[in-house]
């Protein structure tokens, strides 16, 4: 079965709407920075992107392509980092939302894998859910 939409073809997401009687996405939600000498910059990222996959495979959701980077001005001093303004976010996050909105998914779970993205999400939850009338919830950060 397939969970995640970047793999999906046309056919197999109209398929999976159709079947589906409530279709759920998940959207995992990172960053890129520093985790010390002996982590990738991306563990945000893979982590939130595991979680994701192995929560769809158990829900018959649809995991879509992780927000790879997030709000780490507070790690900018470490080389590496990537970040992004909490505006930029909230508004990558109600794109990709609106996207799923229009094509049927009313139902959206946001993973976010990184602490600094918590208040542009739940700025963009909230937003979503006045603008789109879906119901989007955000889960709680998975502790590293």
């Amino acid at each position: 079965m397939l969970v995640v939409i970047t793999e999906m073809t046309r056919p197999d997401f109209e398929r999976y709407l159709e079947e589906e009687k409530h279709p759920v996405a998940i959207l995992p939600c990172g960053s890129i920075e520093q985790h010390g000498f002996h982590l990738p910059l991306g563990t945000d990222i893979l982590n939130s992107y595991a979680t994701a996959k192995a929560l769809a495979e158990k829900t018959n959701a649809v995991v879509v392509p992780v927000c790879s980077v997030g709000d780490s001005v507070h790690h900018m001093h470490f080389k590496g980092t990537i970040s992004i303004k909490p505006m930029t976010l909230v508004n990558i996050l109600l794109d990709i939302i609106e996207s799923l909105a229009t094509h049927g998914i009313n139902k959206i779970i946001i993973l976010p894998g990184h602490g600094g993205n918590q208040w542009p999400i739940s700025l963009a939850t909230r937003e979503a859910i006045i603008k789109y009338d879906v119901h989007v919830n955000q889960l709680p950060r998975r502790p590293k």
